[in-house]
């Protein structure tokens, strides 16, 4: 009876704080673990309420909440709970985290064994014959203590067995490295000895080649020297001049030919050459500015065909370098000998100027291309 005057007077003070009456149940378990009802009416500040028209407390009997049995065990708050219950409790959440730990590293690291075993049987079934290659050439290496013999060696055992993996192997490769070292310095320097004295030949038959002016010399001693510089990575300056020199004397000997074939028919049945090119800023009383320039070939047409042939300034363009195309001009008919448009018959030739308005260039095309005749194009090189 005690207990339900101090819990009725729990009552009244938490309903006098909140002005409505609380939920007995969780009035009750505040007031079994020692809480204030003011500590317990500010705790509650959204918990629903039970709207109360009674002013009396205990409740009547028939709403009181009904007593626990005492055999059942309640939930105990973790304040209440002791220092040995506790230790417990950790020990054994210690124990779950370890175990499941476990369960999950333990098939993974087993499977990662497994693969690594089967990966290096593999790969010694696989390479076994290789390895055993990889010791004769070591052993015959070291017999012949030759440095080249056991350089090549000691990499060809190196890119089979990087890992190191077969002993014999690592036996071996350790004995070649130990007569290798003090061999390495001057099986180097007469390696750079034999570099230099290649390199020199090469520098020799660039020039020779050059003063020449024989273009396929050039070119072969062009070649053995782009190959060496590949191998090298580096030429010295006096290799670098001469392969200077060298393709110089080629541009030189590539224009002559292009000038020297200027002179020459080309295209069937109409054949086109040129005799002479001029270029210059004024011409028949004009002036260009800048880059302008007359440009003035002098064609000369053959007809090496069975027929009658037509011959017409109109037919020709000029092309710089650049890809700039101009028809022929009206200048062309100032010129000391135009080219006039004529019939040709077989065998027979015409020739004269053509005046174009272009600009500078270090080339030009000259183009013949006649309605329904075969395109002569025809390099010309001021």
């Amino acid at each position: 009876m005690e207990a339900d005057k101090s819990f009725s007077e729990f009552m009244v003070a938490a309903e006098a704080i909140l002005g409505r009456r609380p939920n007995p149940d969780r009035a009750y378990e505040a007031f079994t673990q020692g809480v204030s009802p003011e500590v317990f009416a500010r705790s509650l500040p959204n918990e629903p309420l039970i709207e109360s028209n009674k002013s009396t407390y205990p409740p009547e009997p028939d709403t009181a909440p009904s007593e626990v049995p005492s055999d059942v065990e309640l939930p105990r708050p973790w304040a209440s709970v002791t220092s040995s219950e506790k230790g417990l409790l950790i020990t054994l959440g210690v124990i779950l985290l370890v175990v499941l730990v476990f369960s999950i590293w333990i098939p993974n690291e087993a499977a990662s064994i497994a693969q690594r075993t089967s990966s290096q049987l593999e790969v010694a079934t696989v390479s076994s014959p290789r390895i055993t290659e990889a010791k004769e050439k070591l052993q015959n290496a070291i017999k012949s203590k030759d440095a080249q013999r056991l350089q090549s060696a000691l990499a060809n055992a190196k890119a089979i067995d990087p890992g190191r993996s077969d002993k014999d192997l690592q036996s071996l490769t350790s004995k070649a490295q130990a007569l290798f070292t003090p061999l390495e310095s001057s099986w180097k320097q007469a390696k750079r000895e034999e570099l230099r004295r290649e390199e020199a030949a090469l520098v020799s038959a660039l020039e020779k080649a050059t003063r020449e002016k024989n273009k396929d010399s050039i070119t072969v001693a062009r070649s053995k020297s782009d190959a060496f510089k590949a191998r090298v990575g580096q030429v010295t300056p006096a290799h670098a001049a001469a392969r200077s020199g060298a393709e110089r004397m080629l541009a030189q000997i590539s224009e002559e030919e292009e000038r020297a074939s200027m002179n020459t028919y080309e295209g069937s049945p109409v054949g086109i050459a040129v005799g002479n090119l001029e270029i210059r800023r004024s011409f028949d009383g004009y002036s260009f500015d800048g880059n302008g320039r007359f440009v003035s070939v002098f064609v000369s047409a053959v007809n090496s065909g069975a027929d009658s042939e037509h011959i017409n300034p109109t037919n020709f363009t000029l092309e710089t370098e650049d890809g700039y195309t101009v028809p022929y001009s009206a200048h062309t008919f100032s010129s000391s000998r135009p080219l006039e448009a004529v019939n040709i018959g077989p065998g027979a030739t015409t020739s004269g100027w053509i005046v174009f308005e272009s600009v500078l260039s270090r080339r030009y095309r000259l183009i013949h291309q006649p309605i329904g005749g075969e395109r002569v194009v025809k390099v010309l090189v001021p």
